[in-house]
């Protein structure tokens, strides 16, 4: 209820003082600022108004009393001048522009009459219906910050279950799997949110076989759902295996064969080891060196690639002139078939092309075709194991001999151990390299007669196998450039390709 002015006195708190009428304390929610619009220190333009009114009027020396003094009347009795809308606007922006900032909010049991008195002048001011009083004690947002779980936005639904899995067991029956009921199922972290249920041995391995073949079933029937493909530069750095993910890659290498004492078993090599010019004895001590250079362009995709491979060759010969040019030329398809962070497998084939001048042995003189799987197993944080197994297959062609060619199975093995990083992302890898060629049919010209014909009978490759072994090193930089190289030597000194077989190579990745 407003308090009506009784008397001109300017001390008393009930008449129209001169702070009383130039308080905007009932005008200044209205007309200056909207009810939320908060002030200094967090505070509504309401309170701040009714605050700076409630400490003028116990403080007869504030500023609003000092800025009404001048007009005071000659005999020091002020006179009371009704302000219009702009005065009182732009009073209240002074009182709150003045009021202190440390001040405290208005008791809400304090009486509010002198922050409701109305000066004769604002009686339509006055007529605006006044704003509910829990709004005027309570600043906007201290309901929620009080008691935070009454808030809309934290209300819970009680029907969204966690997506954990500690209490899987209680959700399902025995119909759904043992995975879901059993002790050793979902409740020790075989169920990830994300990826079906995994059904893992009961029992736990503790051999090193049993724990391999448990880690492959988990690789190949529960895959990780946060796995990402990537090319790790240890899993794949052999210098004779080829890689089994397919990358876009430019490879230089080098291949350098001594020692060769059967050059021509199963046109592998070369075509032949016929003479220039017939001998005047017979030849049995047949050997050669092949030196090769080979450009190799790969262009791949996430699951998939093309390959191209030109060779250019350099043969010494101990029955004929040394030869040189371009040899045969091959290409193929590889294509990723199993991926996980464990184990990845590829398909590769590789078709051969009778390009090279075959009479001079820069080529073998025959199409033939390259099966093989590709394999790189991790068997530790940075040991792997790169393995290639395939079957070399003559289809014939011009200067194919039926008793010479034949169909060889190979392998390549390489335990692959980083030894130390330049960098995090250069690591320097050394390789274990194997390599195994089992012969199944075909043979070789053992000894060059002087009539030139073949000799009688020829040996035959059934059940004979070549095996070579040695190190090699290859540094990776930054996942760009890798460069390295190997040597091997073979196990037996009488048959084998070369003794030794240097290999040296350098691949720009994309």
């Amino acid at each position: 209820m407003d308090i009506a002015p009784s008397s001109p006195d300017p001390v008393s708190n009930t008449g129209p003082s001169p702070s009383d009428l130039l308080t905007p304390s009932n005008a200044g929610p209205t007309m200056v600022a909207p009810e939320t619009a908060p002030s200094v220190n967090g505070q509504t333009a309401k309170e701040s108004t009714r605050q700076a009114a409630s400490t003028q009027a116990a403080a007869p020396d504030s500023t609003v009393n000092q800025v009404a003094e001048p007009k005071a009347t000659p005999e020091g009795s002020p006179k009371a001048t009704p302000l219009g809308t702009d005065a009182v606007v732009r009073q209240a922006l002074n009182t709150l522009g003045a009021a202190p900032s440390g001040s405290q909010a208005p008791n809400p049991d304090s009486s509010p009459a002198a922050s409701r008195v109305q000066a004769p002048g604002d009686a339509p001011v006055a007529t605006a219906s006044p704003q509910p009083e829990p709004e005027l004690k309570q600043a906007p947002g201290s309901s929620a910050g009080q008691n935070p779980d009454k808030s809309p936005e934290r209300k819970q639904d009680g029907q969204v279950e966690k997506s954990a899995c500690a209490t899987c067991g209680g959700f399902h029956g025995h119909l759904d799997g043992h995975v879901f009921t059993c002790q050793a199922g979902c409740a020790s972290g075989n169920c990830i949110p994300g990826r079906p249920p995994c059904n893992l041995p009961l029992n736990e391995c503790d051999t090193v076989v049993g724990s391999f073949l448990t880690n492959l079933y988990q690789c190949i029937c529960c895959p990780d759902p946060c796995y990402e493909p990537k090319w790790e530069p240890a899993a794949y750095a052999s210098l004779f295996a080829d890689y089994a993910r397919p990358r876009t890659v430019t490879r230089l290498r080098y291949d350098n064969l001594e020692d060769m004492t059967q050059p021509d078993r199963n046109q592998f090599w070369i075509n032949n080891v016929t003479p220039s010019r017939l001998p005047r004895r017979p030849i049995s001590n047949l050997f050669a060196r092949l030196q090769q250079v080979y450009i190799y362009q790969e262009a791949a995709g996430p699951h998939g690639s093309l390959f191209v491979e030109y060779p250019y060759r350099q043969i010494n010969q101990s029955w004929a002139p040394t030869q040189a040019g371009f040899g045969d030329v091959n290409f193929g398809i590889k294509s990723l078939l199993f991926d996980c962070e464990m184990l990845q497998i590829a398909f590769q084939l590789r078709t051969f092309m009778p390009s090279g001048n075959f009479k001079d042995n820069l080529g073998n003189g025959q199409f033939a075709i390259d099966p093989s799987i590709l394999t790189s197993l991790k068997l530790g944080p940075e040991t792997y194991f790169q393995g290639q197994f395939g079957n070399w297959v003559p289809l014939g062609g011009p200067g194919g001999q039926s008793r010479i060619a034949g169909g060889i199975f190979y392998w390549f093995m390489s335990l692959n151990q980083v030894l130390c990083c330049m960098t995090p992302d250069s690591p320097l890898i050394a390789t274990l390299e194997m390599d195994g060629w089992s012969f199944q049919n075909g043979g070789f010209i053992p000894t060059i007669l002087p009539s030139g014909m073949i000799p009688h009978p020829i040996p035959h490759d059934s059940g004979i196998s070549f095996f070579n072994i040695g190190p090699g090193l290859r540094q990776s930089i930054c996942n760009r450039v890798d460069f390295g190289g190997a040597i091997t030597w073979a196990t037996n000194s009488a048959d084998h390709w070369a003794q030794p077989w240097f290999r040296f190579e350098v691949r720009f990745l994309f």
